[in-house]
């Protein structure tokens, strides 16, 4: 499938301040950070009000080449699946991704098309 490299992570937990706290759906959650480029890592675990583990996000990621800049890689998402799993209701949710494209790249998947990303009109129409 391809090779696999450990990275050095920062740990972010963070909750709600006790005034802001009632009615709020997850007491606490954990965000997974790269070290070296400050991307998110793929993960994430929401806790339900009691302290519970709720839902875990994965997202797995590779790296992908730059155009023009002689195979200088980055760390991107996609194509990829993604699952989101509710340990509560015993649910899993997969979402599959689009292909990541860097720069002029981009304009053979219509993103660099201003009326449609940029205008309130177009904007409407992007999950048709």
């Amino acid at each position: 499938m391809g090779r696999w490299e450990l990275r050095k992570t920062y740990v972010i937990s963070l909750q709600r301040l006790p005034g802001f706290e009632k009615g709020y759906c997850y007491s606490r959650r954990i965000m997974y950070v790269d070290e070296e480029n400050y991307f998110g890592s793929g993960e994430l675990d929401l806790y339900d009000p009691k302290g519970n583990l709720f839902k875990t996000q994965v997202v797995l990621l590779y790296p992908v080449s730059i155009p023009k800049t002689k195979d200088v890689t980055e760390l991107l998402v996609g194509p990829n699946i993604g699952m989101l799993v509710d340990f509560i209701n015993d649910h899993v949710t997969v979402s599959p991704g689009l292909r990541s494209c860097i720069n002029q790249d981009c304009g053979k998947y219509g993103y660099l098309d201003i009326r449609h990303y940029a205008s309130p009109e177009g904007l409407t129409k992007i999950i048709q």
